[in-house]
């Protein structure tokens, strides 16, 4: 964290930061002790997510755009209620704030939880001992090669499953590299 902190004080772009730390990831996240792992989620996720997982600029271009002309508003708050009817959306925020809306679209990320999640599958697995969570309850617990544990069964994951054991795991190119050694494993 110092490199990123050596970034910010020098006032340097984060994305690039973030970029040139994400070859390095894995092995800084192995390298971690849980304890470590665990400051790194409380204080800096939030921005390494931010930072790491941006949008396309033609998306931007898009958003920038609805924006400024009037068909979208971003509000930042809590989401305290939410009442559906056949117009629409009542939504109320933290702020007190009450919108009436045609849709609501959660911009918080991933859950990073499965045990938090109502996903029948993920439930299922974990209550047969099938999987396990991840280190730190990220995604699944997987050995090496992506295969579930406690490995009762032939099972592997690959991408942000594998968040507790690899952090940085959701971009193509992470993505392709496991996929590629879980068909040579398999196949083998």
């Amino acid at each position: 964290m110092h490199y990123v902190r050596d970034v910010i004080s020098e006032g340097a772009d984060m994305c690039a930061a973030v970029d040139a730390l994400r070859p390095h990831v894995g092995a800084l996240w192995a390298g971690m002790s849980m304890g470590e792992r665990e400051c790194f989620l409380r204080k800096y996720r939030r921005l390494w997510d931010i930072h790491r997982h941006r949008m396309a600029p033609r998306t931007a271009a898009q958003i920038d755009g609805d924006t400024a002309d009037g068909a979208l508003r971003v509000h930042r708050a809590e989401l305290q209620d939410v009442i559906a009817s056949d117009s629409g959306v009542a939504v109320t925020l933290s702020t007190g704030q009450v919108l009436h809306v045609c849709a609501v679209i959660n911009c918080t990320g991933p859950q990073y939880d499965l045990t938090a999640g109502a996903d029948r599958l993920w439930n299922q697995l974990l209550a047969d001992g099938l999987a396990r969570p991840g280190p730190l309850n990220l995604g699944l617990d997987t050995d090496t090669d992506g295969r579930l544990l406690p490995g009762v069964v032939p099972m592997w994951a690959i991408g942000p499953l594998r968040r507790g054991n690899l952090w940085e795991t959701t971009a193509f190119v992470e993505i392709r590299a496991q996929a590629e050694k879980l068909a040579a494993l398999i196949g083998s």
